[in-house]
Order: structure tokens, then sequence, then C-alpha cells
């Protein structure tokens, strides 16, 4: 008589956190008569997760998204193809709440865009009645470009439908990002930019037209672009080749915003990440002020910050500018971190800085927060910070609770919760200016509530009648629009 298989099951970790992998495992099942085995998975209880490949003795899985730790029960079916014997195994999925809490972000969103697509990039879109949305690009069928998409946000709120057919004619690569850049054809309108660092092209689409369509603006060519700034003008960064800022071609013509290169910096080095500085941090202005204004950079090639001033002695108008200083990045990591995203620092007199993540890629790893400026007399100020929990993806500075401070808010696809630092501005308390305050200096971190898988984000627009900050959730293929309060 043949005998049935003995089922074992077994879970590594037996708890792990939300939407992080763990593995069931009936290897070590066995047959007395030493029959071949097969093998079927399925879940029995708990927070339902996705089982792509249920045959397999060893399945590896990704813990679901839940409010509170919560048990989900797993079991395996062992068949030496004549009995059939099972075998349970729990696991526990738990929670990730990070405190201390946020309490200025709504946590709700207030609308959500679903697509049938995977998402791979977003930026604001702007139609010609003024109604603000977000431009998307949607993965296409075959997985190799990318098309962009629009929808606009109701006021009335809820699951949002986008439009039915791409607004631009054009399949783009995979790897283009998105990102928001003026009109030139087009004064005070917002474009879509469509980076492709692989060709060595910006391109740049706006509604030429009352259709709900775009059209190309501009076509730069531009070498190896692998970051993009609009810190009051655009300014590219250039893999291994240094930063280029365009200023208008044209100042007299108030009808047109056609740009050109005015600074152009090539030094060989990765010089993705490029702000425009225009007060110091720790001051009101800078000492001796006579220069328009100055670059920092980091440089991903040698892990340094780099500043680019005026030549001296030139005018306002003077485009030549050289490396006045260069400092190494103080990341405070003994593990090699990669930086994956920056945002200007903003306060309502000027641009004083640059935010910086890093990361080692590592759920539970090393991230850091690297804050970067000029005191009054132009030398670099950097401060840094981390969190234990989320690697980072996107960065974006906001005012989520619209009080007198703005806030830098962190997006992570391992972790529901977003990380977000307070900017403090010495200049807010108009009666009283805090003169010498740095802005660069931060509080501890608080979390909000976002949900799992984030990993695009954009900060509110005034160009539209309702305020508050988009997040796009790649795999789950949705865009969510989260209201900002208000007072």
């Amino acid at each position: 008589m043949n005998a049935a298989p003995t089922a074992q099951a077994t879970a590594t970790p037996t708890a792990a956190q939300e939407g992080q992998p763990f593995t069931l495992d009936a290897s070590a099942s066995t047959d007395p008569e030493g029959a071949a085995l097969t093998f079927s998975w399925s879940q029995v209880s708990g927070p339902p997760v996705t089982l792509t490949t249920s045959n397999q003795a060893r399945i590896e899985l990704a813990a679901a998204e839940v409010a509170e730790d919560t048990q989900a029960v797993f079991r395996v079916a062992v068949s030496d193809g004549t009995n059939t014997s099972t075998a349970d195994v729990a696991v526990t999925f738990e929670n990730i709440a990070q405190l201390p809490e946020w309490s200025g972000f709504r946590t709700e969103a207030y609308a959500t865009s679903k697509y049938s697509r995977e998402i791979s990039s977003i930026t604001y879109y702007e139609p010609s009645l003024g109604y603000s949305g977000v431009a998307v690009a949607l993965v296409t069928d075959d997985g190799r470009g990318v098309e962009i998409f629009k929808t606009d946000m109701p006021r009335t709120g809820g699951v949002v439908p986008t439009t039915a057919s791409p607004v631009v004619d054009q399949v783009f690569d995979r790897n283009v990002r998105l990102a928001p850049i003026n009109a030139t054809k087009l004064p005070y309108r917002l474009g879509v930019g469509v980076v492709d660092e692989a060709a060595n092209r910006i391109q740049i689409f706006s509604d030429l037209t009352s259709e709900d369509r775009l059209s190309l603006d501009k076509d730069l060519s531009v070498q190896k672009p692998c970051g993009v700034s609009t810190s009051g003008k655009l300014i590219v960064g250039q893999r291994n080749t240094g930063f280029t800022s365009y200023e208008p071609s044209d100042i007299i013509n108030f009808l047109s915003n056609d740009i050109e290169p005015a600074v152009v910096i090539q030094n060989g080095q990765s010089l993705c990440h490029v702000m425009r500085i225009t007060r110091p941090a720790d001051k009101l202005a800078f000492t001796g002020q006579g220069e328009a204004h100055s670059f920092l950079a980091y440089n991903s090639t040698a892990n340094t910050i780099d500043v680019f001033r005026q030549v001296p002695g030139s005018g306002l108008l003077d485009t030549r500018y050289y490396l006045s200083q260069s400092v190494h990045a103080h990341l405070n990591s003994s593990t090699p971190l990669t930086v994956v995203d920056s945002t200007e620092v903003r306060i309502p007199s000027g641009n004083v800085g640059m935010a910086l993540v890093f990361t080692d890629g590592e759920h539970q790893g090393n991230h850091r927060l690297l804050m970067i400026g000029l005191d009054a007399n132009y030398n670099i100020l950097q401060e840094v910070y981390s969190w234990p929990i989320g690697v980072p993806a996107t960065i974006i500075q906001e005012s989520f609770d619209n009080d007198l401070f703005s806030e830098l808010m962190i997006v992570s696809p391992t972790s529901p919760q977003a990380i977000i630092f307070e900017v403090y501005d010495g200049t807010a308390g108009l009666l009283n200016p805090l003169e010498g305050l740095n802005v660069l200096k931060l509080d501890p971190p608080h979390f909000a509530e976002i949900g799992l898988g984030a990993v695009m984000a954009l900060p509110a627009t005034d160009r539209g009648p309702m305020q508050g900050t988009f997040i796009a959730y790649p795999q789950k293929a949705e865009v969510k629009f989260f209201l900002r309060p208000q007072n």
C-alpha cells in the first residue's frame, strides 16, 4: 500500500513588516517510498497576498499592507501522485507605525486616479483653462516604452478617470523622466518636460491649442541630462559632463519665454543635482552681495559639494562662473550610499540650499537626508539626518499644514509612512526676524501614513483651483491627490 507523504512547512521570517519579503518552504517534506513530490500553496486566512508561483516547494512572498499586526496562515498540499498531505504555517504581518506622527497632513486621499498600466513617471499638467492636473507616463503593453496620459483633479474628488488616449503623439523610451518645465512659446505656462538621458535630449510639450492635446514646444539637445531643476530658471545637471543653465534668449519680448544656454560648466563630473542659490542659509543676505546668484551642486563622481560663483569683477549679467569651493559630503555612514533624489530648499525670501536623500537600498538600512547651503560669506554649510525604516525614492518641499514653515517630505516604496522634516525659516516672523537661524538645521523626523508603494510625489502648485500633493504608486498603477488642509 502506498503511504502518504509527510508535509512540512516553515516560514522565514515568522514575522515580516508590511511590504517586506518572507519565504515559505516545504522542501523538507518527504515520501516513504521516495516518490517525486509536487507542491501546491494556498492562503487559508489573513490579509490576502499574491501567490505567483504556488506550485514550487519554496516560494517568496511580500507581506500585505495592514493597519495593525495581523496573522496570516498558509497551507501547502504535498502529493506523491497518489496521496496528498497538508501542512499549515503562520506568518505575522507587522504594521509599520513609526513615531512621532505628523498631524498636519491629511492621510486620506481626496482623489485617486487608477490606470491599467504601470506608472513610470509623473509631472504637472496644465491645460488651457489653468485647471491643474497630473501628466503620467504609462508603460506600453510590450514594456519597452511609455506614453503620456493626463488626469484633471475635479472639485468633487473620488475616483478620477484618465484620458482614453495619450495626450502626446509619441512613444518615448522606457527610461525617460517627466519634469515640470516652463513652456517657451506660451508665457507663464507650465509645460511637460520629457528628459531622455540616453538620447541626449529634453523635449518640452505644452498646450499650444485649446484642444486636449500637447504639442512640441521646444526640443533641446543636451549631453547626458541626468537632473533638472527649475529653481527660477531651467538648470540641467549632466552626467560625466557638468551642468547647463538656460536663460531667456530675449528679455525684452514678454510674449516669449524662449531659452538658450547661458551658464555652461564642463568639467567632466556628474553634477546631476544642481540648484540656484539666491541667499544664505544663516543670514538675510550675503556679505557684500553684488553677484546675481551662485550655483550649488552635489558631485556624485567625487562625493563633494561644489559651489560655482561669478568670476570676480564681472557684472550681474555676466555668465562666466568658476568653482569657488569644493568640500567632501559628510554622510556619517560606514557603508556606501547612493544619492536618489534632491529638491531645492526655499523660503519666501529666496532659495537657500538643497536637500538630498541617500540610501544603501536596504529597508532597515542606512538612509540620509543631507541639507546643504551657503553662509553669508559663501562658505559651504551641511547638516545630515537619518531615519530607521524606508528606502527613500523622492523628496519634495511643501507646506502641508499651511503654517509659517514648510516641510520636506520623503516618500518610500518600502514603507507606508512618509518621512517629514520641518524647515524653520528665520525670516518668517516678520516683526522679529531670527537673524542667524540656520535654515538647514532641522528637528528629528515625523511620520505620516500615505500607503505602501509610493515612489513619486509632486508638491502643490498655485496654478490650479485646489492645492494639494500628488503621490504616485507605480505597482498599484495609482496616483493619489492629498488635499492641503485649509486654515
